[in-house]
């Protein structure tokens, strides 16, 4: 694009015909306006080469800021892949203390049971030695221990 803008100025500016006499009528208005017509074409190229060179910038920053974002994008999905992994061994973790705790009830309920349950054994023994008296149940062991 700027080199055919450049070819069209360039076009506008070279002379058709031999340039006039400065003798002529035309002459001195004629080379002034010549002259007019070669600075603003020199400022129009300076434009379009300034133009051209803001392009290029603008292109390279956004390939640069495209390359960023795409480093990026990798580092947000390897830190949620972290994230996914620390919450999952944080869940593992709790699980696996919530599973502690339940045995160590179930080991207390046991040891409960078993402390109560052998008094109750122990008691309803006592209850059955009452009710039948010493003798029948213990009849092969001597009175005086039974009765101790």
């Amino acid at each position: 694009m700027g080199m055919a803008l450049e070819e069209a100025l360039s076009l506008q500016t070279s002379p058709s015909s031999p340039p006039a006499a400065f003798g002529s009528p035309e002459g001195a208005g004629g080379l002034l306006r010549k002259q007019e017509l070669v600075t603003q074409n020199e400022l129009l190229k300076q434009q379009v080469k300034i133009f051209e060179e803001d392009f290029q910038r603008e292109r390279s920053d956004r390939e640069r800021m495209n390359e960023e974002k795409e480093e990026l994008k990798k580092q947000v999905e390897k830190l949620q892949a972290q994230v996914t992994l620390s919450n999952a061994q944080i869940k593992a973790f709790k699980d696996e203390e919530k599973a502690k705790e339940a045995l160590k009830q179930q080991k207390r309920k046991a040891k409960v049971r078993l402390e109560g349950g052998s008094s109750t054994a122990s008691s309803s023994f006592f209850r059955e030695l009452q009710s039948h008296g010493r003798d029948s149940v213990c009849s092969d062991v001597p009175h005086s221990v039974a009765s101790d």
